[in-house]
C-alpha cells in the first residue's frame, strides 16, 4: 500500500509499505498508555508542569522523539514476543487463560 494524501502519492513515501498480518500487530494499548504517562508527567502538575513553558518546536521534537523510541521498542519487542505486555494481560484476563509469552521459535538472549 502506497501512502497517499487526497488521492496523490507522496514521493517521499514510495518505498513505504504497511502490512498488518497476524503476529505483526504492535501493542497499541501499551503504546497509548506509555505516551499518555510520559506526556502527562511532562506537561501536568504530577510531573514537570511544562504546559505553556515549552515552545511548539520543543513539543514537536519531544513527541517525535517519543514516537520514534516507541516504534523502535515495539518493533524490538514484537520480534521475540507473541503480544505486547498490555495486550498479554488483557488476553489473559478476558480469556481466563495464560497466553504464550514468547513468539514460537524465538530465543531468549540474556
Amino acid at each position: 500500500m502506497i501512502c497517499t494524501v487526497i488521492g496523490r502519492e507522496l514521493p517521499a513515501a514510495r518505498n513505504w509499505s504497511f502490512s498488518v498480518t497476524p503476529g505483526s500487530v504492535h501493542d497499541f494499548q501499551g503504546t497509548y498508555l506509555l505516551q499518555s504517562t510520559v506526556l502527562a508527567l511532562v506537561f501536568t502538575g504530577y510531573g514537570f508542569s511544562a504546559v505553556g513553558h515549552l515552545s511548539p518546536a520543543v513539543v514537536l521534537a519531544l513527541t517525535l522523539t517519543l514516537y520514534a523510541a516507541q516504534l523502535w521498542l515495539s518493533s524490538a519487542w514484537m520480534r521475540t514476543h507473541a503480544y505486547g505486555p498490555v495486550e498479554w494481560w488483557l488476553r489473559a484476563a478476558t480469556n481466563l487463560t495464560i497466553p504464550a509469552w514468547k513468539r514460537p521459535g524465538s530465543r531468549h538472549h540474556g
